[in-house]
């Protein structure tokens, strides 16, 4: 019985980030070379559905742009750790 105002209509074109996983890295330790498997993300395009609600303006934007800033703001915080 609640209503809920959407950011933009359901099937618009939004951007979203996602997990890009196994992603083969190259490490060179000491001049020994190792590979590791890394959990990345990406921002990929998508289309807005009612699922997304609870993640628009975390995961889910408007503009490639916002979605690109807030990805890098997280990998910040992953270097940090």
């Amino acid at each position: 019985g609640r209503l809920v105002k959407l950011p933009c209509k359901v099937g618009t074109e939004v951007y979203n980030i996602t997990w890009w996983d196994d992603v083969k890295e190259k490490v060179v330790v000491k001049g020994k070379t190792y590979y590791r498997t890394a959990h990345k993300h990406k921002v990929t395009k998508s289309t807005f559905g009612y699922f997304d609600i609870d993640e628009f303006g975390k995961t889910i934007f408007l503009t490639k742009k916002e979605a690109e800033a807030k990805l890098k703001e997280l990998r910040g915080r992953d270097d940090e750790r």
